[in-house]
């Protein structure tokens, strides 16, 4: 969905009150701009694989690290710094780290909404 919004050269906003948590961020990432209006709340946490299929330890980990590689690769792409993914990786899938209106502007998360992010890599 994000490369789909960064393709359609799209913005992307948090409306006043609103809670943009899990994987939101990373759609919102998309967005040529980002706007997260005051009183918006953005929540991140890390992953978690949420299938019934058992997998072992190993299936497990590998997928994880699969995963956190294709997700900072995309926020990267993206323009987004590692700041964001920092903390989701620290917080349990059960709890969210809720960013502080400077940490979303220290981390990209947020634009100025004036000037687009500079056009990123799609594959």
């Amino acid at each position: 969905m994000s490369k789909l919004i960064r393709e359609k050269k799209l913005g992307t906003k948090v409306a006043s009150g609103a809670l943009c948590a899990s994987s939101c961020p990373i759609v919102m990432a998309g967005g040529i701009i980002r706007e997260a209006e005051k009183g918006a709340v953005i929540g991140v946490h890390r992953i978690f694989n949420g299938s019934k299929e058992k997998l072992s330890a190993e299936q497990a980990m590998s997928e994880a690290q699969r995963t956190t590689a294709d997700v900072s690769r995309h926020l990267e792409e993206m323009g987004i710094k590692s700041g964001v993914w920092l903390h989701a990786m620290e917080t349990p899938p059960d709890r969210l780290y809720y960013l502080t209106p400077e940490e979303m502007t220290a981390f990209a998360l947020t634009t100025d909404g004036a000037t687009p992010v500079a056009k990123a890599k799609t594959k």
